[in-house]
């Protein structure tokens, strides 16, 4: 006997520890019972509907129920049913399936990671299979026990699967994690109906902006040659890419990855850290792949259900950056509107706000105006003092020009004290005061008075500019010293706010200063005129500091 004859050692492996592990890989009631439901779901024969499943979590019995419109399941079905690991024969071979479905063949058993004990009752043309399996059953490697096998029923095709002996309580909140774990499952699923405890779950699309919505084709894109290699001949891939009109909640939003219409994972690759990542959602389906999982090393998706695609596949790589680069550049488009709209959103916010203080600004300045209770101008008996007012008065009125709503205002007052000082608004407001459209043109005109506006001069320019024959005061929104609120949509700051009233104030002191020396009132006594405009700058910036 040669002493050097190799000795074969048998690979062996413990079949219970196997298939406890196998089942172990599902985490959670949500991904058992979604386990059951997507095979209910898949395994359909043609033409007969709409694919229908129903489930009833009982927590007062403790149960679970699960019953499907599928095509049912014969004694084969079900040995292939509780086979770990057996190939899934049905999308090897092609066969007709609603969904295409089944990589590991560890889906059946992931019940027991629950209970203790499975019923199952199947129909299928025409005949009753029924039998059951516990967790006991399993550690003896006794098998599943098969009471009814292919006894004639008038019953349509169909499965129910009752799991009875719970390991642990169910309460509401599993209930609702289903809920929602399966609704989401649902947004590749057209045509499909899934019931728990009778509340239909079904994916509804966030509202989306239509205008915003992008096919792409992966062969239109230099990944096209690569996708095919690296998937078989799996190469062509329908991306489309939505915007929703509000930002969703984590989890929400992201690319469907489908695989002949099979959800494998939810990613937003290239652009997870970027600003309106949660607007953007859309699927990228896959066509052609399934039948060919077999192929791919390592495998596309591991067993553990977390529906995230491998990485380590070159042909995910290549997938992933495919669907990168056309989101970037979605998300950098959808940047600059999103930026445009919140401009205008803003710019409206800061004209609004300018146009408080404008209207506060009105009044206070008209107070002034009304103070100032002289004779006519006209009248040559005037004290110089007095004359130097009545000018002011004009002045003023001529820089708020009050308006027609100003003058109405003042020509109901019909008291003999309005006929002794005979009070008369600036010449130019007399214009057009009946006319029809009165109030709106008032109203158009900010109140007929001083307007307080926004203006982009550039940042060398003045941080504000008057315009007399207009009453318009333009504040640089370039100015360094406001750009820096503005560029932060920062307008209810109350240091901004007050800048803006100080910048308001000052201009209009200056601007009411200047005229009167250009009307020659000061002659050539600077002092004065300068006296006078420090006495207007802290009058003004009291009054204007009260506007709230």
């Amino acid at each position: 006997m040669n002493k050097n004859t190799a000795k074969i050692i048998p690979l062996k492996i413990d079949k219970i520890r196997a298939i406890k592990q196998a089942s172990a890989v599902f985490k959670g009631l949500h991904t058992i019972i979604w386990e059951y439901v997507i095979n209910g779901l898949a395994y359909q024969l043609k033409g007969t509907g709409d694919p229908q499943v129903e489930v009833k979590i009982d927590t007062i019995n403790n149960s679970i129920e699960i019953s499907d419109n599928g095509r049912g399941m014969d004694s084969e079905d079900l040995q292939n049913f509780f086979t770990a690991y057996a190939p899934n024969k049905d999308r090897i071979e092609g066969n007709y399936v609603a969904f295409q479905r089944g990589y590991y063949g560890t889906g059946g058993l992931s019940i027991f990671q629950i209970a203790k004990t499975l019923k199952i009752i199947s129909v299928k043309n025409n005949k009753l299979y029924e039998g059951a399996l516990t967790s006991d059953d399993i550690n003896k490697d006794e098998g599943f026990k098969l009471s009814k096998n292919g006894i004639k029923t008038d019953t349509p095709n169909g499965s129910k699967f009752v799991a009875t002996d719970l390991k642990r309580p169910i309460n509401n909140s599993n209930i609702k994690d289903t809920k929602e774990y399966i609704q989401k499952q649902m947004m590749s699923l057209k045509g499909a109906q899934v019931f728990i405890n009778d509340d239909l779950c079904e994916y509804k699309e966030p509202a989306i902006e239509e205008n915003l919505t992008r096919k792409i084709y992966s062969k239109d894109t230099p990944f096209f040659e690569n996708l095919k290699k690296y998937g078989f001949g799996a190469g062509e891939i329908e991306l489309i890419i939505k915007k929703t009109k509000k930002p969703l909640p984590k989890g929400e939003y992201g690319i469907s990855v489908l695989g002949d219409n099979n959800l494998l994972e939810v990613c937003s690759p290239g652009i997870d850290t970027r600003k309106y990542v949660n607007y953007i959602i859309g699927e990228a389906n896959i066509k052609n792949i399934y039948s060919k999982l077999e192929k791919f090393d390592p495998p596309l998706a591991d067993q553990s259900r977390k529906m995230e695609l491998n990485t380590d596949n070159p042909y995910v790589s290549i997938l992933r950056n495919f669907i990168a680069v056309e989101l970037k550049k979605f998300e950098e488009d959808v940047s600059k509107i999103e930026k445009e709209r919140e401009k205008k959103q803003f710019d409206q916010k800061l004209a609004n706000k300018f146009d408080q203080i404008s209207e506060k600004a009105n009044d206070f300045l008209n107070d002034i105006w009304e103070k100032l209770n002289l004779d006519s101008i006209n009248n040559q008996k005037m004290t110089k003092k007095i004359k130097k007012q009545a000018i002011l008065k004009e002045t003023i009125g001529n820089i708020i020009k009050p308006g027609d709503d100003f003058y109405l205002k003042n020509e109901t007052e019909t008291s003999d004290n309005d006929n002794k000082s005979n009070k008369k608004p600036p010449k130019d407001l007399k214009k057009n005061n009946n006319s029809k459209n009165l109030k709106d043109k008032v109203k158009k005109n900010n109140m007929g008075g001083l307007r307080i506006e926004q203006k982009a001069m550039g940042e060398e320019e003045s941080r504000a500019i008057f315009l007399r024959d207009k009453s318009i005061i333009y504040i640089n929104t370039d100015f360094p010293v406001i750009k820096k609120y503005v560029e932060k949509r920062d307008y209810e700051n109350e240091v901004f706010i007050t800048l803006i009233k100080e910048i308001a104030s000052s201009e209009l002191a200056i601007a009411i200063t200047t005229a009167l020396l250009q009307k020659g009132e000061y002659g050539t006594d600077t002092l004065t005129a300068m006296v006078d405009l420090k006495n207007k700058l802290d009058e003004f910036s009291k009054g204007f500091d009260s506007i709230k």
